[in-house]
């Protein structure tokens, strides 16, 4: 919910010199960064960037957390082509979210393949405008319109465009039941409360939209859905991919299991891929803006250590994923804390940096 490359020097520069006229820049004291030794260069970099300039106002903070003992590196390379996979919720996908990660894509010269649940030309959107983002977060107010807008021109390298503000239908390209992974150099999930229905845990059912109760998803094209999902998220640490998901999408990642644990875990289905590790999302409690589920809970019962103060948060597994003896994922799982137009284009910067090296 709720890449031509730009050097760090230019993201500060642009966002700097316009937050000296923006007196409501943030409405946060500075908070340290809760940060571990890193897991790849690239993750530091991005991560050191984000800490000092790169939401105009302190209001967000990025950790890149330790890979696994003896970890390095995944056991494959991703693939050479432009092509980013994005799976978004048949209903009540965020619209921030979706649009600020699915114009940075391509602006960065990705092409975005968008999929749902199910077969239909449209999933629907719901939220705030993207220069109107509702506050929240503890302590870290959204930074105004014209540092985010800065922000994401220094960030990517083309200006924003305003007609992108108004929240729309989302065009699909098929179902992520007919996704492979091998097709792709990364895998996102923008958040909204629509993300938690296709957690891999178990658990369907039909997801209507609020403004047409035709246009439903039903609970087994979710539960398929999922199970792609958990496969998807598995393959892209396996092929050395970096996979994103933003706050109520942040456990996505999370809910994929480690081959061949069925039968642990909170649910039984698997140890979660992160379990042991850090990440982000939503950060507020389960009844604010439609959540389904509390996330610090969900973390805590797959055995995930929730880091709700950071805005972005760099880990993952670190383990054999694929039975070849090297580990996997190490470094690869980028998990965005909020809403806020600048901390989810700040979590796919960072994501772009890890998958560009």
């Amino acid at each position: 919910m709720m890449t031509h490359r730009m050097t760090h020097d230019l993201l500060c520069t642009a966002i700097a010199s316009l937050a000296v006229g923006l007196a409501a820049c943030s409405g946060s004291p500075e908070r340290p960064a809760e940060t571990a030794e890193t897991v790849a260069d690239s993750a530091t970099s991005s991560a050191n960037a984000t800490d000092a300039e790169g939401t105009a106002g302190d209001t967000a903070d990025t950790t890149a957390a330790d890979p696994a003992d003896g970890t390095t590196e995944g056991s494959g390379s991703p693939p050479s082509g432009n092509r980013v996979l994005m799976y978004v919720a048949y209903n009540n996908t965020w619209w921030p979210e979706y649009k600020v990660m699915l114009e940075g894509l391509r602006a960065a010269g990705y092409e975005v393949d968008v999929r749902s649940s199910t077969v239909d030309a449209i999933a629907r959107s719901y939220g705030d405008r993207v220069d109107e983002p509702t506050p929240g977060v503890p302590g870290a107010d959204p930074i105004p319109y014209e540092a985010f807008t800065a922000q994401f021109e220094a960030s990517f390298g083309v200006p924003w465009q305003p007609q992108w503000n108004e929240p729309g239908t989302i065009a699909l390209d098929g179902r992520i039941q007919d996704a492979n992974m091998a097709d792709y150099a990364a895998l996102v999930f923008p958040g909204g409360s629509g993300s938690q229905f296709s957690r891999y845990d178990g658990q369907y059912e039909d997801l209507p939209s609020p403004d047409d109760p035709a246009h439903v998803s039903p609970a087994a094209d979710i539960a398929s859905a999922a199970v792609a999902i958990n496969e998807l998220v598995v393959a892209a640490l396996v092929q050395g991919s970096p996979v994103l998901a933003v706050c109520h999408a942040g456990p996505t990642p999370g809910f994929a299991r480690i081959p061949g644990t069925e039968g642990s875990g909170p649910d039984g289905l698997g140890r979660s891929l992160l379990e042991g590790r850090q990440a982000t999302g939503f950060p507020l409690e389960i009844e604010i803006f439609g959540a389904a589920g509390d996330v610090a809970e969900q973390y805590q019962a797959l055995g995930i250590e929730f880091l709700p103060e950071q805005a972005v948060v760099v880990d993952g597994p670190g383990v054999d994923l694929d039975g070849d003896g090297r580990p996997d994922g190490a470094g690869l799982v980028v998990t965005g804390r909020s809403w806020y137009p600048e901390e989810v284009a700040e979590g796919l910067r960072v994501m772009l940096d890890v998958l560009e090296p």
